[in-house]
């Protein structure tokens, strides 16, 4: 669909209001208008910020079902999305982003137990080392646990190192992999770790 002239280009996560056409026999809904609602400037202004957008996008893509709705999920992400748009972007948005998901998608990280291992298969922490495709070893452990108490309140503050962004986001990817079928590899994550240095 060609933007009509004057008329801001939609970029990624920009708010839309749409005009469509559903019909049971069709696979793709038709739309007959489609207005920017929010832009997200600041996000369009600032590179960093379009990069952390396209990430964002491409999670979105790749683990939403189609035709999924969820009023508590747009919620969050219309909050998130523009605070990412009007304030600096701090580090750690996108691992408690990824996090975040994860409740809204129903298999967050179990906060239980002593165990030093995570289990990616599980979602659990436990005592002793999962096979080694699912294990998180003791200190991204840790970093997990650490992410998963935190206020949401406190998260934007809350500091960790380039190596630790980088481990931790990997993390996640890999975590909602397994939970997520036929989810795929997140292309854009490479884009990113320039983006998450210091």
């Amino acid at each position: 669909m060609r933007p009509a002239k004057n008329r801001p280009v939609p970029m990624p996560l920009s708010l839309l209001a749409a005009e469509a056409r559903f019909s049971e026999n069709m696979q793709v809904s038709t739309a007959r208008e489609v207005n920017v609602v929010n832009a997200m400037s600041g996000i369009r202004a600032d590179l960093i910020k379009s990069t952390m957008s396209l990430f964002m996008c491409e999670v979105l893509h790749r683990s939403l079902p189609d035709g999924y709705t969820s009023q508590a999920l747009f919620d969050y992400l219309y909050t998130e999305i523009s605070l990412l748009d009007t304030f600096p972007a701090a580090p750690s948005t996108l691992l408690y982003f990824m996090l975040r998901l994860c409740h809204f998608y129903g298999f967050y990280p179990a906060d239980e137990g002593e165990g030093a291992w995570f289990d990616l298969r599980e979602g659990i922490f436990q005592t002793y080392p999962p096979p080694a495709e699912h294990a998180l070893d003791p200190a991204a452990s840790t970093l997990l646990r650490q992410l998963i108490v935190t206020d949401l309140d406190h998260s934007r503050t809350t500091r960790f190192t380039y190596h630790e962004r980088k481990h931790m986001l990997h993390a996640l990817v890999t975590y909602m992999r397994c939970h997520v079928e036929g989810m795929g590899e997140v292309r854009s994550l490479e884009v990113l770790e320039t983006v998450f240095n210091d």
